[in-house]
């Protein structure tokens, strides 16, 4: 890093200090914030926090090989891919696809998981330490409790989450729904503006000075496509009930129009509206409509179950005297409705959050129990018992367990490109899109497990063809492998006709063919010559100029395909 962005990294380091001890003295006359900090933290500090944090950030480094390429780990063999691949499941929470998601996971957390470990408290209710009672020992519900509940709450957000989920974002979600039930308005301030603060200056430190150019970008899915939105709900709601029961045995609830506002705007800016599901020919179908609906109406649900009274949810005044008829005496004396009448509304709601929690968990039970790994021999290569290959308008086994096809179609989701699977794992993942290969003509897949990894190499290589499509064979290469051909394509046929003959290009056994043909007879085929040499293919002569196919006949000569370039 050059002299210059070394002093502006620590200009910001200084500047940030400063500013949080500039303000925090010239609030000292509204009381002693640090005491109140002290009466709810051991020695003012989120210890729980930090043993989660640096566990997260152990897996990245020595379980995923972080540390031998920060941007690049081992991703594959940690998502929770099924029930049947234990290491998955237990990895999958605390794991991370890369660097930058592992970076805003962990700026979250650092933001929301000290409210909600304040709004636990390492103290008793009363504040004081009971010397006697290890359960209230301050140390252990900092270092022990609150580490081994937020553990426990990862592994709910791995094993009931659908799909192959991984990160620690469901974890963050389940601080953000703990501590709104206390803090409302700390914890959206906290996840909407201090979060990109610390990760502006978290990046800031890492990258002082940034220089871009105007490029293209590779094909990728609209960013809502990406995002686990149930996993997301799921640990909302799993930290709002941990909260609900907390504050049932305290026996306090926070205003309600200010956690109304809490959870509309926490759902609407975390994209949980963001409800999709796959269309047909790679597309992607976003029920933006129903999503806004979805939360209006939960926010609704939520807020009753934490603020509503616990007055019944049927009223009967039981000293007045029936009258109105044998039926309604009838009915208001029923079992039934007597046991309506006498629970509460906020019993009522909260009954119905847990029942959302167990629908929103439920379709996990039955899907993650299905491996998804194909049982065939097809691998272009393989590894440790991974399978690697490349495949076009293949079915996609992961949405193949299912039970709809495709948005307004008949079609089952398809899948093209780089395919990795394999039996042992019960997983069956496609990291590298055709669309993103015929992009950037090369990428990498990272394969491994438990203290090793292995690097596969994917290149692309082909023909532009002039008047149609491309013709191009994809490679596979590891060090502890031979160059292998995963795939060819079709042959394309030229627009170019010389001499009444039709010439196409195509992949033959790994090698570029040029084929002549005609009404006539002609039916000519010979290898694709290297620069500068040329071929004979009857009348027509072809010649390599650089990376450009050529075809000559008496004096006439025309470009018939040109080789593949790529970003």
């Amino acid at each position: 890093m050059p002299w210059a962005s070394v002093l502006i990294a620590v200009a910001v380091c200084l500047l940030a200090a400063l500013s949080v001890y500039t303000v925090s003295r010239l609030g000292a006359a509204d009381g002693d914030w640090l005491t109140h900090i002290r009466s709810r933290l051991y020695l003012g500090i989120p210890w729980g926090t930090l043993v989660v944090i640096s566990f997260v950030l152990f897996v990245y480094l020595f379980v995923q090989d972080g540390s031998s390429a920060i941007r690049d780990p081992v991703v594959i063999p940690y998502r929770a891919w099924s029930y049947q691949y234990p290491l998955g499941m237990l990895t999958a929470p605390f794991a991370h696809a890369s660097f930058d998601h592992l970076l805003g996971n962990l700026t979250g957390a650092l933001v929301l998981a000290p409210i909600a470990e304040y709004a636990w408290g390492h103290y008793p209710d009363d504040g004081v330490a009971d010397s006697g009672s290890l359960r209230a020992d301050p140390r252990v519900r900092a270092f022990l409790v609150f580490p081994a509940v937020v553990c426990g709450v990862a592994l709910a957000t791995s094993l009931f989450a659908v799909g192959p989920v991984i990160g620690f974002s469901g974890v963050v979600y389940a601080f953000a729904g703990f501590a709104m039930v206390s803090y409302p308005i700390a914890t959206i301030v906290a996840s909407l503006g201090v979060h990109g603060l610390v990760l502006t200056v978290v990046r800031a430190v890492q990258s002082p000075i940034v220089e871009a150019s105007v490029q293209a970008q590779p094909p990728a899915p609209p960013s809502w496509a990406s995002i686990a939105i149930q996993a997301h709900a799921l640990g909302f709601f799993l930290g709002l009930v941990l909260a609900l029961a907390i504050a049932a045995r305290r026996g306090t609830r926070p205003d309600p129009r200010r956690f109304w506002i809490a959870v509309v705007l926490f759902g609407f800016s975390k994209s949980l509206w963001a409800i999709y599901w796959y269309g047909s020919a790679g597309s992607y179908v976003l029920f933006r409509g129903p999503g806004v609906i979805v939360v209006l109406a939960l926010s609704v649900l939520v807020t009753l179950a934490v603020t509503a009274s616990d007055r019944p949810i049927l009223p009967v005044d039981r000293s007045t005297p029936l009258t109105g008829g044998r039926i309604r005496r009838a009915v208001v004396q029923a079992p039934f409705f007597r046991a309506a009448t006498n629970r509460s509304r906020r019993a009522t709601a909260v009954t119905a959050v847990v029942l959302l929690l167990a629908l929103i968990s439920g379709p996990a039970l039955a899907l993650n129990a299905v491996s998804v790994a194909p049982a065939d021999d097809r691998a272009a290569l393989s590894f440790e018992n991974y399978g690697v290959t490349y495949d076009e308008s293949v079915q996609n086994e992961l949405v193949s367990v299912v039970p709809f096809d495709a948005y307004g179609s008949n079609e089952t989701v398809s899948a093209s490109g780089v395919i990795v699977w394999s039996t042992e794992r019960s997983l069956w993942t496609n990291p590298v899109s055709a669309d993103q290969l015929a992009y950037s003509g090369t990428a990498t897949v990272e394969l491994g497990g438990p203290g090793w990894r292995e690097t596969v190499s994917v290149e692309r290589t082909g023909w532009d063809v002039v008047g149609n499509g491309s013709t191009y064979q994809v490679w596979l290469d590891a060090p502890s492998h031979d160059r292998t051909m995963a795939f060819e394509s079709g042959s394309q046929r030229s627009s170019v006709v010389v001499n009444e003959a039709s010439l196409s290009i195509a992949s033959v056994d790994g090698e570029f063919v040029v084929r002549a043909t005609s009404d006539s007879g002609l039916n000519v085929t010979t290898a694709v010559p290297s620069p500068g040499e040329t071929a004979s293919m009857g009348p027509v002569e072809l010649v390599r100029e650089d990376d450009t196919l050529v075809v000559e006949h008496e004096g006439t000569r025309a470009a018939i395909a040109a080789v593949e370039t790529y970003r």
